[in-house]
């Protein structure tokens, strides 16, 4: 893949967030193997088993846990693997630990309110500042003006999430998601993975909207300048001073 080939690509928000490090990481994140679809198989069929039940028997296979690290194991857990098809292989474990998460999410009002009558799991494209972007909404609703995140985590506390959302540029997602699906509100329905499985729904403020629009276009206008060639962090010496809380 040439330098044009990159410049040719349509962004997602992994992908430019990528590009947020430095043009390299973006290259890198374009040419790496990307990791076996099992190493995702948990967060894909919790968001199934929320988002579209009716179709979660057809993708997903549960079976019993499995010790693949002896012979015996390995060879039946081919034997599962074979007998689930084109299905992803869940074990026993993983699959309690989803009705528990599935049944929180159920029983906690604000997150059944918001989630009631949307669609869900769509895909969607369009221009932002001029670049192609796309990606898959978990849920919206265009009538009621907002779009809705669903996020697994250990901990959902306000501050933990508040964090993690700043962390991993969860701001970013949600303006590119905003913009692709020409809603106003972005929500994150956040799901703990261990018991007692607490549930919280936050709203993203406007104040970081307003921030994550700015970022956004900024990324984008870095995005059309950049020639599509191998860049690291900067060209020059850089000068380092002690970090501000030091």
């Amino acid at each position: 893949m040439d330098s044009k080939d990159f410049k040719d690509s349509v962004l997602s928000y992994s992908s430019i967030k990528a590009f947020a490090k430095s043009p390299n990481h973006f290259i890198d994140y374009k040419t790496r193997e990307q990791p076996d679809k099992a190493h995702f198989a948990f967060g894909r069929a919790f968001h199934g088993f929320i988002l579209e039940p009716e179709k979660f028997d057809s993708e997903y296979q549960v079976v019993p846990k499995v010790d693949r690290r002896t012979k015996a194991g390995k060879q039946e857990y081919l034997e599962l693997m074979e007998a689930a098809g084109d299905r992803d292989i869940i074990q026993g474990p993983e699959f309690h630990c989803i009705k528990e998460m599935a049944k929180s999410v159920a029983e906690y009002a604000p997150a059944m309110d918001l989630l009631d009558g949307t669609l869900r799991e769509t895909h969607i494209k369009g221009d932002i500042g001029g670049v192609p972007f796309h990606g898959y909404a978990d849920a919206h609703d265009s009538n009621r003006n907002y779009a809705i995140d669903l996020k697994t985590c250990r901990d959902a506390s306000k501050d933990a999430f508040m964090r993690d959302a700043h962390n991993m540029d969860y701001h970013l997602q949600a303006a590119i998601y905003k913009k692709l699906l020409n809603v106003e509100r972005f929500y994150w329905v956040v799901v703990e993975k261990e018991s007692p499985y607490n549930v919280a729904v936050f709203m993203q403020s406007e104040d970081a909207a307003k921030k994550s629009d700015h970022y956004l276009n900024t990324l984008t206008e870095k995005w059309k300048a950049w020639n599509g060639s191998p860049q690291t962090y900067s060209k020059e010496i850089q000068v380092l001073d002690l970090p501000r809380w030091a």
